[in-house]
């Protein structure tokens, strides 16, 4: 199913007429419709289960179609517009564009699962997307950054309560692309590494000119949709992160910075990424929605996620929420209840003595082909690489970009310090008397 909006989209193009619209109304018409029909899938695979599906070869095959089917796409669209020129009306080549985008924008899910996994190849392929969704630096931002920072003020990814879909693109398209250059700069002094290693700027160049080969083999109408297939495609990347950790925020030390100079946090967990088991949406988006687990453990691919009943849980999937989030009313109505809901859950849980970072078991918060293990937050037990898988354990190779140890500094500025809530949603919760401030937490 994560295949299926770039056949749609390759089909109304080549159909023509009204049908250039099939993936805008299937997208979000039809499927958040279904999601509602076809309830949850809220099976959590046992042990013994997620052995033999992290080594099906069928799950790491269709993450690798997806790339040539996004080419594929791109493609059919250019050269269609280019063959049929002044006998295409204008309704004809938005309905195409939107078409692509969208299914570009769906394939995030996808994309996403590949730069996190431990192979060349497969990272190589998600890099490809970002190149032709004109949109190099997200990935390193998302590995590297997002991965950091989610649920923070710090993090340009993470919306805060209140928030718009429509300032939040604009801010975090800014912060984000300012972010990855800063992370590039500090790899490339730690890997001792020239400006023509610079691979924000590699990406961007090989966008260009594939956007002047596209002007140059297929004519302005056909890079006007090339172009604008590419904006729509980040705009669902960052819509997709408008809705992951909406008002949910960290806690962090009073006064304490770590050796970066940004606030020391506890580890995500649980609380800290929106959850949603609807069906339809999980089976095609590569189960993206099990956020939580996927921020407590980035290594864990897409067929072993894990959904908790704990978790923040949005009221229905992915292209549900997209809708509704581009009307922001409509959406604060129903989302900032949540919010304060989830909070109030959280407090409950604390009650028991379950803290918001307690589980799932294991912390492995930053994952990625460069450092497996360790870059960020670590303690084993739900990782992957545990039983030797992919190339096993390299917690112990040094660190690509970060060189704290985020365990050990948490521990040591909470032991010294105060544990306090963080952003809007943590005022408010310390003010609903659901907050915590401590000398400890574990």
């Amino acid at each position: 199913l994560g295949l299926l909006p770039s056949v749609l989209a390759i089909a109304g193009t080549l159909r023509g007429g009204s049908f250039t619209w099939i993936v805008a109304v299937v997208g979000y018409v039809l499927v958040p419709i279904a999601d509602l029909f076809l309830g949850e899938d809220s099976y959590n695979p046992t042990e013994s289960q997620e052995k033999k599906l992290k080594v099906n070869p069928y799950f790491r095959a269709v993450t690798l179609l997806y790339v040539p089917f996004y080419l594929a796409t791109l493609y059919v669209g250019v050269n269609t517009i280019a063959a049929r020129g002044a006998d295409m009306t204008l309704a004809e080549i938005i309905g195409i564009t939107v078409s692509v985008g969208i299914a570009g924008g769906f394939g995030i899910g996808c994309v996403h699962e590949l730069i996190h996994r431990p192979s060349r190849i497969e990272l190589g392929s998600g890099i490809v997307a970002t190149v032709f969704a004109n949109y190099s630096h997200f990935w390193i931002e998302h590995l590297f950054g997002h991965h950091k920072r989610v649920a923070t003020d710090e993090d340009p990814a993470s919306s805060n309560l209140g928030d718009d879909v429509y300032t939040f693109w604009v801010r975090c398209i800014y912060k984000s692309f300012v972010s990855a250059l800063d992370i590039e700069s500090r790899y490339l002094k730690q890997n001792n590494l020239s400006i023509l290693s610079h691979r924000i700027l590699q990406g961007y160049t090989a966008s260009a000119v594939i956007a002047y080969g596209v002007y140059a083999y297929f004519g302005t109408a056909a890079l006007a949709f090339y172009l604008a297939q590419g904006v729509l495609v980040a705009l669902h990347i960052e819509n997709a992160n408008y809705i992951e950790h909406y008002g949910l925020r960290r806690r962090k030390v009073e006064g304490k910075l770590d050796r970066d100079g940004e606030p020391v946090y506890e580890r995500p967990g649980w609380f800290h990424a929106w959850d949603t088991a609807d069906r339809l949406t999980n089976w095609m988006l590569f189960k993206i929605q099990r956020h939580p687990d996927h921020h407590t453990n980035a290594g864990r691919p897409y067929q072993i996620l894990r959904t908790f009943k704990e978790s923040p849980t949005m009221p229905t999937g992915y292209a549900g929420m997209f809708v509704l989030s581009w009307f922001p009313p409509l959406f604060h109505a129903v989302m900032d209840p949540l919010v304060a809901a989830a909070y109030a859950q959280r407090a409950e849980m604390e009650a028991k003595g379950v803290a918001a970072s307690a589980f799932p078991k294991g912390s492995n918060n930053m994952s990625s082909f460069f450092k497996r293990e360790g870059e960020g937050f670590f303690e084993p037990g739900s990782s992957p690489y545990d039983d030797g898988f992919a190339g096993g354990s390299d917690v112990n190779k040094k660190s690509v970009v970060w060189e704290e140890n985020y365990d050990k500094a948490f521990e040591t500025a909470a032991a010294n310090g105060k544990v306090v809530e963080s952003g809007k949603a943590g005022a408010v919760a310390t003010a609903a008397g659901v907050g915590i401030s401590s000398k400890k937490q574990k």
